[in-house]
């Protein structure tokens, strides 16, 4: 039997954020957690030669759960989705979806705020482990959906 899936506390989300940024960090992104307060994103991610900071909303769901998303504003670029799956420190199954937000309005016709069950998203596994979308946006180049 699944539990229910339960939102983290303050300390866990820090934590889930510094392996967002630890998985940037080991592809030589910059990157550092947002200013405190800022309701739409949680770490700004930048190439050393560029000024294009990425914008990052780094959200935690469970694939074994009805886990949901809070569809962020379009001021940032990306969401995260860690997906924790029930990882001890020893398990490595921690799985990161990387989201361009354009794509989410887009392919799930949700607005700001709004609650989206996460494996509602079309083809979510696409976009497993797609940090290169970070990194294409980062160049400036557009980053092209997951999705062929």
């Amino acid at each position: 039997m699944l539990q229910e899936f339960q939102p983290l506390h303050d300390m866990h989300k820090e934590g889930i954020d510094t392996l967002v940024l630890g998985q940037l960090l080991v592809r030589s992104i910059e990157a550092q957690p947002a200013v405190s307060g800022m309701a739409d994103y949680d770490v700004v991610a930048k190439l050393p030669f560029s000024q294009q900071p990425a914008l990052l909303n780094v959200q935690q769901v469970c694939s074994q759960a009805n886990s949901e998303l809070t569809v962020p504003s379009k001021a940032c670029d990306f969401v995260v989705a860690v997906d924790l799956n029930g990882a001890s420190v020893d398990d490595v199954s921690i799985q990161f979806y990387i989201i361009p937000i354009h794509s989410l309005y887009r392919n799930t016709l949700a607005h700001r705020g709004e609650k989206i069950e996460f494996e509602s998203i079309p083809n979510i596994s696409a976009y497993r482990s797609k940090w290169c979308l970070v990194n294409d946006f980062l160049l400036n180049v557009q980053p092209q959906s997951a999705v062929a």
